[in-house]
């Protein structure tokens, strides 16, 4: 329809999660003309992971593209906006994986708002739920 309707760019952008078991799922066969991120929910926001998988794409292509995952959706949206601009009426849609565990943030934002490395963390030990603060594979999590 937005095609019809003279959107001539329409990317998705972030987590898709709306079907990847086929080819026919994917955002490039469901309208878009763009795809920037990862088909699940739930990845690891450093990695770009889930169940030990690499899930990270542009277009059809893989991606490696290494960095935080909410900063690599944020600047690819972006550039969309950017290019797409001059070029007539567009369509963004743009979908953070931050509904999902695992709950990571970067160190410099975890220190930004308090986070203290010397207190217990969660996650592993039942008995430290309460306390904030937790790592998933080495990584800084969000503190509680």
């Amino acid at each position: 329809m937005l095609a019809t309707a003279g959107y001539g760019n329409r990317a998705a952008i972030g987590k898709w999660h709306l079907g990847h078991s086929r080819k026919r799922y994917l955002p490039l066969n469901r309208g878009f003309t763009h795809f920037y991120g990862h088909y699940n929910g739930a990845i690891d926001y450093f990695t770009h992971e889930r169940e030990g998988e690499l899930d990270w794409h542009n277009d059809w292509s893989t991606s490696y593209d290494k960095g935080y995952s909410t900063d690599l959706i944020s600047t690819e949206a972006v550039k969309c906006i950017s290019k797409y601009k001059e070029k007539g009426p567009f369509f963004l849609y743009i979908a953070y994986n931050a509904p999902h565990g695992p709950l990571q943030a970067k160190e410099e934002d975890l220190l930004n708002y308090g986070y203290d490395s010397s207190k217990p963390t969660f996650g592993n030990d039942s008995t430290q739920k309460e306390r904030g603060g937790a790592t998933q594979n080495g990584k800084l999590m969000q503190r509680w």
